[in-house]
Protein backbone atom coordinates (compact mmCIF):
# COMPACT_ATOMS: atom_id res chain seq x y z
CA UNK A 1 0.00 0.00 0.00
CA UNK A 2 1.09 3.38 -0.84
CA UNK A 3 1.82 6.08 1.80
CA UNK A 4 3.12 9.64 2.36
CA UNK A 5 4.56 10.97 5.50
CA UNK A 6 5.02 14.34 6.38
CA UNK A 7 6.41 16.53 9.30
CA UNK A 8 4.01 18.56 11.35
CA UNK A 9 4.66 22.22 10.05
CA UNK A 10 6.16 24.90 12.72
CA UNK A 11 3.54 27.98 12.75
CA UNK A 12 4.06 31.19 14.97
CA UNK A 13 0.83 32.21 16.38
CA UNK A 14 0.16 36.12 16.95
CA UNK A 15 1.21 35.71 21.02
CA UNK A 16 5.01 34.49 19.71
CA UNK A 17 3.74 30.97 20.76
CA UNK A 18 5.18 27.38 17.99
CA UNK A 19 2.10 25.42 17.30
CA UNK A 20 2.26 22.32 15.41
CA UNK A 21 -0.09 21.41 12.52
CA UNK A 22 -0.70 18.99 10.05
CA UNK A 23 -0.57 20.74 6.85
CA UNK A 24 -0.38 18.79 3.73
CA UNK A 25 1.39 20.27 0.86
CA UNK A 26 -0.37 20.38 -2.31
CA UNK A 27 -0.47 20.98 -6.07
CA UNK A 28 -4.28 22.76 -6.12
CA UNK A 29 -5.34 23.18 -9.82
CA UNK A 30 -8.20 25.56 -10.65
CA UNK A 31 -9.72 26.51 -13.63
CA UNK A 32 -6.24 25.68 -15.14
CA UNK A 33 -4.37 27.51 -12.68
CA UNK A 34 -1.97 25.69 -10.66
CA UNK A 35 -1.01 27.07 -6.75
CA UNK A 36 1.18 25.38 -3.94
CA UNK A 37 -1.30 25.62 -1.06
CA UNK A 38 -0.97 23.86 2.29
CA UNK A 39 -3.67 22.67 3.51
CA UNK A 40 -4.99 22.12 7.26
CA UNK A 41 -5.89 18.55 7.21
CA UNK A 42 -8.99 18.46 9.78
CA UNK A 43 -11.12 15.39 10.28
CA UNK A 44 -13.66 17.82 12.93
CA UNK A 45 -14.48 19.76 9.08
CA UNK A 46 -17.09 18.19 7.21
CA UNK A 47 -16.04 19.69 3.92
CA UNK A 48 -13.18 21.04 2.32
CA UNK A 49 -12.30 25.05 2.76
CA UNK A 50 -10.75 27.62 0.52
CA UNK A 51 -10.49 30.83 1.98
CA UNK A 52 -12.30 33.27 0.60
CA UNK A 53 -9.02 35.66 -0.17
CA UNK A 54 -7.53 32.51 -1.84
CA UNK A 55 -10.39 32.57 -4.31
CA UNK A 56 -11.16 36.65 -4.93
CA UNK A 57 -7.37 37.14 -4.87
CA UNK A 58 -5.36 34.43 -6.37
CA UNK A 59 -8.13 33.31 -8.60
CA UNK A 60 -9.74 36.52 -9.34
CA UNK A 61 -13.07 35.07 -8.87
CA UNK A 62 -16.17 36.63 -7.25
CA UNK A 63 -17.40 34.29 -4.49
CA UNK A 64 -21.26 36.04 -5.23
CA UNK A 65 -20.71 34.38 -9.07
CA UNK A 66 -19.90 30.54 -7.20
CA UNK A 67 -22.76 28.20 -7.52
CA UNK A 68 -24.94 28.07 -3.85
CA UNK A 69 -23.66 25.65 -1.45
CA UNK A 70 -25.32 24.34 1.62
CA UNK A 71 -25.44 26.28 4.61
CA UNK A 72 -22.38 25.88 7.02
CA UNK A 73 -22.65 25.66 10.64
CA UNK A 74 -19.52 26.29 13.33
CA UNK A 75 -17.85 28.06 15.79
CA UNK A 76 -18.15 31.65 14.06
CA UNK A 77 -21.61 30.89 13.46
CA UNK A 78 -24.03 30.28 10.56
CA UNK A 79 -23.24 31.07 6.97
CA UNK A 80 -23.75 30.34 3.37
CA UNK A 81 -21.52 29.18 1.37
CA UNK A 82 -20.10 28.76 -2.59
CA UNK A 83 -18.98 25.43 -4.10
CA UNK A 84 -15.51 25.79 -6.29
CA UNK A 85 -14.14 22.61 -8.14
CA UNK A 86 -10.67 21.48 -7.45
CA UNK A 87 -7.86 18.66 -7.87
CA UNK A 88 -5.23 18.02 -5.52
CA UNK A 89 -1.80 16.93 -5.75
CA UNK A 90 0.66 15.15 -3.35
CA UNK A 91 2.90 12.75 -2.59
CA UNK A 92 5.61 11.31 -4.26
CA UNK A 93 6.81 13.23 -7.69
CA UNK A 94 6.55 9.67 -9.65
CA UNK A 95 3.47 8.36 -8.13
CA UNK A 96 0.94 11.10 -6.63
CA UNK A 97 -2.25 11.05 -5.16
CA UNK A 98 -4.89 12.76 -7.02
CA UNK A 99 -7.79 13.97 -6.06
CA UNK A 100 -11.35 16.07 -7.55
CA UNK A 101 -12.85 18.58 -4.41
CA UNK A 102 -15.58 20.38 -4.18
CA UNK A 103 -14.16 22.87 -2.23
CA UNK A 104 -16.80 25.53 0.23
CA UNK A 105 -16.07 28.84 0.22
CA UNK A 106 -17.69 31.50 3.11
CA UNK A 107 -20.15 34.03 1.47
CA UNK A 108 -19.61 36.05 4.97
CA UNK A 109 -16.80 38.27 5.37
CA UNK A 110 -16.51 37.71 9.13
CA UNK A 111 -16.28 34.06 9.20
CA UNK A 112 -13.62 31.56 7.39
CA UNK A 113 -11.13 29.26 8.31
CA UNK A 114 -7.84 30.62 9.33
CA UNK A 115 -6.08 27.90 6.18
CA UNK A 116 -7.31 25.98 3.84
CA UNK A 117 -8.59 23.16 5.19
CA UNK A 118 -8.83 19.49 3.49
CA UNK A 119 -12.26 17.84 6.04
CA UNK A 120 -14.14 14.92 5.72
CA UNK A 121 -15.82 14.45 2.99
CA UNK A 122 -14.73 13.54 0.48
CA UNK A 123 -10.65 13.73 1.75
CA UNK A 124 -11.04 11.81 4.97
CA UNK A 125 -13.36 9.70 3.10
CA UNK A 126 -10.65 8.85 0.68
CA UNK A 127 -7.80 8.26 2.61
CA UNK A 128 -6.77 7.13 6.37
CA UNK A 129 -4.63 9.79 8.39
CA UNK A 130 -2.40 8.33 10.99
CA UNK A 131 -1.29 11.34 13.29
CA UNK A 132 1.83 10.60 15.26
CA UNK A 133 1.19 13.48 17.65
CA UNK A 134 3.88 12.32 20.68
CA UNK A 135 6.89 13.19 18.37
CA UNK A 136 5.60 16.49 18.01
CA UNK A 137 7.87 17.47 21.18
CA UNK A 138 11.34 16.00 19.76
CA UNK A 139 13.59 17.20 16.70
CA UNK A 140 11.35 15.52 14.33
CA UNK A 141 8.22 17.62 15.21
CA UNK A 142 6.22 14.89 14.74
CA UNK A 143 4.33 13.54 11.83
CA UNK A 144 1.36 12.26 9.83
CA UNK A 145 1.44 9.86 7.04
CA UNK A 146 -1.32 9.60 4.54
CA UNK A 147 -2.95 6.21 2.87
CA UNK A 148 -5.21 5.54 0.35
CA UNK A 149 -8.13 3.90 1.33
CA UNK A 150 -9.74 2.15 -1.42
CA UNK A 151 -8.85 1.76 -5.01
CA UNK A 152 -10.17 4.88 -7.66
CA UNK A 153 -11.93 3.42 -10.64
CA UNK A 154 -11.08 4.91 -13.90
Amino acid sequence: MQSYSVSFARVTGANGQIRRYPLLPVLLDIKGMVFHVNFLLDSGSDHSFLSRAFVQDGLGIHIEDLPQGEIQQGLGGTFSTGIIKGKIKFGPAQSPFMEEIDFVVSKDRTIEPNFCLLGREPFFDHYRIDFRMGWRKLGSCGKFTIYQERMKSK
